[in-house]
């Protein structure tokens, strides 16, 4: 699932790209001011290696796509051309008799637009989905004549999607498992850049979701994933530790409550904010001309943005870590919602969803009262013209007036400030707890490929051996896996220092050979040295197979029954707290998203 601030970060090297090519071309004259459209290249699977009778691709080697390339890409059952329609599939005409020039770059929560106008003014657009982890890179052609093409997929560690050749340029999108797909233009609204048109189509899903016939006992940490379009693996960790909401919820709980989805919405809405406004100026340093490269120091530098996911402890305020330990002893079943962690959504003045979020009466309440005490002229002033109806409030509402629900799922009496300068995010520390869980009657790799429902899934706290393993400084910094962000991926190129001093290199691929021997046989080294030693641990862990235990206790005595030895993983299943409109079954979840979260407990979480 892509992640909507790497969609951005891609969209927004294109476009970067794009307007040098621009500004270059009018300080020289040049009468073509936007790149043109030469060629197309893309890697070949083993299969099409076997059948093709392309020297290049037979080699395994990225070769160039003719206008009549019957290959598919995509996920399985919704595959389509690799050669986009739009750019002379259909006529058999290659683009670059075609005269296309890329004229503009965009990006929506999963895709990058990348719109062409032709001789005539016409323009045409290419809707490339990033499934999972893709980042388009603009290489030289030097980088990519000398490197790319000379390396193949198996050595470079990393695939070619899809690549647009230009005259001095080749704009590729590189994955690990050539997961790209060109696809009809379809509208996904980004949160940020049209928040009503979101919410709007936001009410249109929850809607249909409350049809007889759709079965909600699923997990809503694994429908979030399809209706917040961008909210991928990281993402719906970091939405729900935001938002405050418990990883047990089912759909039903989610959605049947407006406080619940508003403070969700807000939490989507501060992540989306945050990528627009601060992680694309910091992505400017990672630039190597077009590319982004990174030495190995700098790899982690993107989980300043993650609170959660990844992490050992997160920072959080006094009030959320009381509200946790409170939930911790079993003497709450309120949501631990901070509000601080979602200031951007709160702070926007073009909807209601603070009112949604704490109800009518306590929303005026903060403008009235406490926000004259913590608060700055600004932000009071923007909060007090935040009576605009948004479709989620008025849909909500509208449905909290015929069931006369107005729950909220939180401590009001707690909430006698919004933002408290005095309480920052820095103030207090709490562990992160790690879910994993297995899909019954599959193996674990295998959750992630379908619905999760409660009974098809038996889902368990991580041990602390686990948990250490799953954080990204582990994984950067002991194996040779990559974690999460556009700084971390097989495809981003190697800063590496030169030998015996002098300006550093820059890699653009493992084994590039426009450099010495001596790096490539450093890095091959390295390379296999790591997963030699991956392959050991691998092989002494299922020597030593933990056991597994699965307890069903009151819900008073959870914490109790998990002080258990740290090498046993463990299931725990437990009734609903008191407060719940309906009491059932629920289990933790976790499954390949690697969900981290305050440690905390409702439901059990």
């Amino acid at each position: 699932m892509p992640e909507i601030n790497e969609c951005k970060c891609s969209g927004y090297l294109v476009q970067a790209f794009i307007s040098d090519i621009k500004a270059q071309a009018a300080k020289q004259g040049d009468a073509d001011k936007e790149p043109r459209v030469l060629n197309l290249w893309a890697d070949p699977t083993r299969d099409e290696s076997t059948r093709s009778s392309d020297e290049r691709a037979h080699a395994g080697h990225v070769y160039q796509l003719k206008p009549t390339a019957q290959i598919e890409r995509g996920q399985n059952g919704s595959q389509t051309m690799v050669y986009p329609e739009a750019l002379g599939n259909r006529r058999k005409i290659t683009v670059k008799d075609q005269h296309l020039f890329l004229a503009e770059a965009d990006w929506t929560p999963r895709d990058v637009v990348l719109r062409f106008r032709n001789l005539f003014g016409q323009s045409l657009y290419a809707q490339v989905k990033l499934f999972t982890h893709v980042l388009a890179q603009v290489y030289t052609r030097e980088q990519w004549e000398n490197a790319i093409m000379v390396v193949p997929r198996s050595q470079r560690k990393f695939a070619v999607g899809l690549a647009f050749e230009f005259r001095n340029h080749f704009l590729a999108f590189v994955s690990r498992d050539l997961l790209v797909q060109d696809l009809p233009a379809s509208e996904r609204f980004d949160i940020h850049r049209e928040p009503l048109k979101f919410l709007e189509a936001l009410v249109s899903e929850v809607h249909k979701r409350f049809s007889p016939r759709c079965q909600r006992d699923c997990l809503a940490v694994v429908k979030v994933r399809e209706l917040l379009h961008g909210c991928g693996a990281y993402t719906v960790c970091e939405v729900f530790h935001r938002a405050g909401l418990p990883v047990t919820l089912t759909e039903h709980d989610l959605l049947d409550n407006g406080s619940r989805v508003a403070r969700l919405v807000l939490a989507f809405y501060h992540i989306a904010a945050e990528g627009t406004e601060e992680i694309l100026p910091w992505l400017e340093k990672y630039k190597y001309h077009h590319i982004i490269a990174v030495d190995k120091d700098h790899r982690n530098d993107f989980a300043k943005f993650l609170k959660v996911y990844g992490q050992d402890v997160t920072l959080t305020t006094k009030r959320q870590k009381e509200l946790i330990m409170e939930i911790q002893g079993g003497n709450s079943c309120y949501d631990a919602f901070e509000p601080a962690l979602v200031k951007r959504g709160l702070l926007f003045g073009g909807w209601s969803l603070g009112r949604l979020a704490f109800g009518r009466d306590h929303w005026t309440k903060f403008i009235a009262l406490g926000l004259q005490q913590h608060a700055d002229a600004d932000m009071i002033a923007t909060l007090k013209n935040n009576d605009n109806i948004d479709p989620l409030t008025a849909y909500y509402e509208t449905c909290q007036a015929t069931t006369g629900d107005h729950s909220t799922y939180l401590d009001l009496n707690r909430y006698t400030y919004l933002l408290d300068p005095a309480d920052r995010l820095s103030a207090a520390r709490m562990p992160t707890i790690l879910y994993r869980g297995v899909w019954k009657g599959r193996r674990k790799k295998d959750m992630a490929c379908g619905q999760l429902y409660l009974h098809d899934i038996d889902v368990f706290q991580a041990d602390a051996i686990a948990k250490a393993k799953a954080l990204t400084k582990t994984v950067i910094g002991g194996t040779q896996l990559y974690s999460v962000g556009p700084l971390d991926f097989c495809g981003v190129a190697k800063i590496v220092p030169a030998q015996g001093g002098g300006p550093p290199q820059v890699h653009v691929c493992e084994e590039d050979p426009r450099f010495g021997i001596y790096y490539q046989q450093k890095r091959s080294a390295a390379y296999k040295s790591s997963s030699a030693t991956q392959k050991a641990k691998a092989k002494k862990g299922k020597a030593a197979t933990r056991t597994r235990r699965t307890i069903s206790v009151p819900r008073a005595k959870v914490l109790a029954s998990l002080q258990l030895k740290s090498s046993t993983v463990v299931a725990v299943t437990t009734g609903v707290p008191s407060g719940e409109p309906r009491k059932r079954r629920r289990k933790l979840m976790g499954d390949e998203l690697m969900l981290l979260e305050p440690k905390r407990f409702q439901g059990i979480v």
